[in-house]
């Protein structure tokens, strides 16, 4: 055998002698780490005052019907419906005397504001009844030229005859019927015994703010040139009412929200010019938040809606386009000029404005009639109102 083949095989069997170190077998490298020693000592705990929430008691319904008889005002908002008919029924007891209370100034509307819709009905009820309690029996009546009186009936507006066994009572036409408005705006009116929503009474307008220009005028007919006098040439293109609203003729016009809740026509006997139509309005005043007020309305009338324009040609009859028209539960705007002693004077020429309600008992003397509707006077009488316009304000 040659020497390089000994060394080779020499070499093999070395090799496979010696031990073998694998990566299994082999110790594993050991790591350095830098460690923090552990502490025995327990971390400080901060100070901080634990202050506990403050739990507002929740009021029973007899504290809530208390605070109400104490003038104050109540959140109702986290009643039920269950909750809040069981303090209407806690207070409806109370509602004669939170009405004489509201008179005296001990309540103010924003605690009657503050209470739900069933208890501000009976509320109302209560405080209208106390109003025509106070005012008393006050029938209109009309004393003819022979000297025999008659009363306007409330239920038709005819003349009836006094003596004819009824009673001052039953013979007055009650002069402040209930008013609320429900959560979504409408007015209502108790009238016959029951409540009545009024169309259109959302976003009621006052006098003040039609003043003001915060009014939509109808669609209706424009004013024809020939009526528009010459200082009044740059209103030409307006409505008619808007025209007679605003034109300068030295007189001075109002426009107050009314409320028709019947087109029952009846009479008013004027001195010297005999009968003329009328029809009862209940006029909705800023000042009487919990009811609206009774009057009568007569002249030569038109009613202007979008679209719309009826005449009455004269005075009220049921056979006018004005009083087919009109309609019942609805709200007008009534214009008028402020000084109706002169408003009557120009109806009824021969007279002097003031005599129309001579004859009366139960009757304001015009020259009164403003200041009554505005409440800066009061009066238990009924007003009459003579008035040319019937007005329905835009998109109602």
């Amino acid at each position: 055998m040659k020497p390089f083949q000994i060394l080779l095989i020499i070499s093999f069997l070395l090799t496979a002698c010696a031990p073998r170190t694998t990566a299994a077998s082999a110790p594993p490298a050991q790591a350095t780490v830098a460690s923090t020693p552990l502490s025995t000592e327990t971390p400080p705990v901060e100070n901080t005052k634990i202050v506990p929430t403050p739990t507002e008691k929740v009021k029973t319904i007899e504290e809530l019907a208390a605070d109400v008889l104490a003038g104050e005002t109540v959140d109702i908002s986290a009643l039920t419906l269950e909750q809040q008919a069981q303090l209407a029924q806690e207070l409806s007891s109370h509602a004669k005397e939170m009405a004489q209370l509201y008179l005296d100034g001990e309540i103010d509307s924003s605690v009657i504001d503050s209470l739900p819709l069933a208890l501000r009905q009976e509320f109302s009820i209560a405080y209208c009844d106390l109003k025509n309690e106070l005012r008393g029996d006050n029938p209109v009546i009309w004393t003819d030229p022979s000297g025999k009186k008659f009363y306007i009936d409330p239920n038709t507006g005819d003349f009836l005859p006094v003596d004819n066994g009824t009673t001052a009572k039953e013979q007055t036409i009650t002069l402040y019927l209930p008013k609320v408005v429900d959560a979504e705006g409408y007015t209502h009116i108790f009238y016959e015994g029951g409540w009545v929503k009024i169309a259109g009474s959302q976003n009621i307008k006052s006098a003040e703010d039609i003043k003001n220009g915060d009014f939509n005028w109808p669609d209706t007919e424009i004013v024809d040139l020939q009526w528009v006098t010459e200082e009044n040439k740059h209103l030409l293109g307006l409505t008619i009412p808007e025209y007679e609203f605003k034109k300068d003729d030295g007189r001075q016009r109002t426009m107050q929200p009314i409320i028709i809740l019947s087109k029952e026509v009846g009479g008013i006997n004027i001195v010297g010019f005999g009968d003329a139509g009328t029809l009862i309005g209940y006029i909705i005043n800023e000042n009487n938040p919990f009811s609206v007020q009774t009057v009568l309305l007569t002249g030569n009338m038109a009613l202007y809606e979008d679209n719309l324009t009826a005449r009455s040609s004269g005075k009220i009859t049921t056979r006018t386009p004005f009083w087919q028209e009109l309609g019942e539960n609805n709200l007008y705007y009534v214009m008028y000029l402020t000084d109706q002693k002169a408003a009557f004077a120009t109806t009824y020429p021969r007279s002097n404005g003031e005599e129309v309600t001579t004859d009366y008992e139960g009757l304001a003397p015009p020259h009164l009639t403003e200041g009554i509707i505005t409440g800066e006077k009061t009066s238990n009488d009924l007003v009459l109102i003579t008035a040319n316009q019937l007005v329905k304000e835009s998109g109602n």
